[in-house]
Parts: C-alpha cells; structure tokens; sequence
C-alpha cells in the first residue's frame, strides 16, 4: 500500500503528461489496468464526476468516481493530445494502449 507521499512523488516522476494522467486515473479512481488502457472518451463523466468502466473484473460494467484532480489532469491532457476514441490510444492509432505498456509505464516511474 502506498501512502500519499508515495502517490505524489510517483504523479511527480512521470515523464510526461500522458503516463501521468494515466497513473492519476488508476490511483484517483481505483481502475486496474486492463480498465484504464479500455477507457473511451465517452467514459468519462463530468458532469457527474464519473467513470464508466467498460467490462471490468468478472466482464461487469460500473461507475467509479471521477476526482476532481483527476479532471484537471484529464483536460490538460485531452488539449495537449486530443485522443479521438481511446482515451489512451496504441502506437498505432487504431487500438488502445497495451496493458503491458502501461505496466512498464509504472514499473519505470518507480
């Protein structure tokens, strides 16, 4: 379990904005990875300050929350990347980002 310290100086050693909006929605918002390479723009709420996880653990839909950090981060991310499907789109384009890539993401922050 890490402690918010931890939490913080990790978003900190991110590279770039995009690994660190990535480990800010899984840390924020309690997603796996395999849920939040998944993630649509259409999934995020916020209106509502929600997330929409598409098939998640047992292949179940569900809601999580959406801090408001979080959302900052989003936006800052959406206005410098503008992802058109997936929130975290593959080196490709077409598909979303690996899982295993965002594990080697965390793993090299850490």
């Amino acid at each position: 379990m890490l402690s918010r310290a931890d939490v913080a100086r990790l978003l900190e050693a991110a590279p770039n904005l995009k690994q660190c909006t990535l480990l800010t929605l899984v840390y924020s918002s309690g997603l796996r990875v395999s849920e939040v390479v998944r993630l649509q723009i259409s999934d995020i709420d916020s209106d509502r300050m929600q997330i929409y996880v598409r098939g998640g653990k047992g292949k179940k839909d569900r809601y999580t929350i959406l801090a408001d950090q979080a959302l900052e981060t989003l936006r800052k991310y959406y206005r410098t990347y503008r992802p058109t499907r997936w929130l975290f789109p593959g080196k490709d384009g077409r598909g979303h980002l690996a899982p295993v890539t965002a594990q080697r993401i965390f793993w090299q922050v850490c």
